[in-house]
């Protein structure tokens, strides 16, 4: 019955013995979420932290490592899973102090204060992933000046940093209105006049700001005057909440 496969399936949770995770450093459990296929390990999720984690594939260890859910250029999600835990990877010396391996110290694109970024993930042919201390957002060594932090997003990593880059003048100086960095538009999710923080920039395409109104994910449209929303609210659990403010080719304006 139902009910007889409910309790079989709490009894396997009570057997389990709770294992690191990689994302909270924590003993938890590690609840089955997808069998192994030819293509993927076998998934689990942390009761803990609710993120999901795999087996470390180092013999011995018993520890579970990060699976990442990476948003691709082209819209679609994309899976990449880490072969071993933190501590297999070295990226904290152990489960018990988690004092992270590799610290550096740098300007940070994202929070534009000078911090101390940690080790997040290693880049294997790519560059090393960091954390900064402060806004705890994700970042990677800037390609040009090889000293400061550039922004890395689920679908790309800048090459360079906020000062390299243009994006500001000097590090050390607040972001000045109508940079880069600050844009004061009308935002179609809310329909008012509002200041919007760079989050992506982009030569190629429009650059994507956030409404610091709604929190509504936007870019600027032709039109020049305005921004057109791309994603909803972030306190919005639709997406029709915005699709009155403009329409398929450009803002209402």
């Amino acid at each position: 019955s139902c009910r007889g496969w409910m309790l079989r399936s709490n009894e396997t949770k009570v057997r389990q013995r709770p294992q690191y995770c990689s994302w909270c450093k924590a003993k938890a459990v590690q609840v089955p979420k997808s069998r192994a296929t030819i293509v993927r390990r076998a998934h689990f999720e942390c009761v803990a932290c609710k993120r999901e984690t795999l087996k470390c594939s180092k013999s011995g260890c018993h520890s579970y490592a990060r699976s990442f859910v990476v948003q691709t250029p082209w819209g679609n999600e994309s899976f990449w899973d880490e072969s071993s835990c933190i501590v297999c990877q070295d990226l904290v010396t152990s489960w018990e102090d988690g004092e992270a391996s590799e610290v550096e110290e740098g300007w940070c694109s994202w929070c534009f204060e000078e911090t101390t970024q940690v080790l997040f993930c290693r880049g294997g042919l790519s560059r090393n992933l960091y954390q900064c201390s402060y806004c705890e957002q994700v970042t990677a060594r800037c390609m040009r000046c090889c000293k400061d932090f550039a922004r890395s997003h689920q679908d790309w990593t800048d090459s360079s940093c906020a000062a390299c880059s243009g994006i500001i003048a000097q590090w050390g100086i607040a972001p000045s209105l109508d940079s880069k960095a600050k844009i004061k538009l009308w935002c179609s999710a809310c329909v008012r006049h509002t200041i919007q923080d760079l989050v992506q920039l982009n030569s190629i395409t429009s650059s994507r700001y956030r409404c610091t109104n709604c929190h509504a994910t936007c870019i600027t449209c032709p039109c020049g005057i305005a921004t057109l929303a791309i994603e909803p609210p972030t306190n919005s659990p639709t997406s029709h909440v915005h699709t009155v403010a403009h329409t398929k080719d450009g803002c209402v304006a």
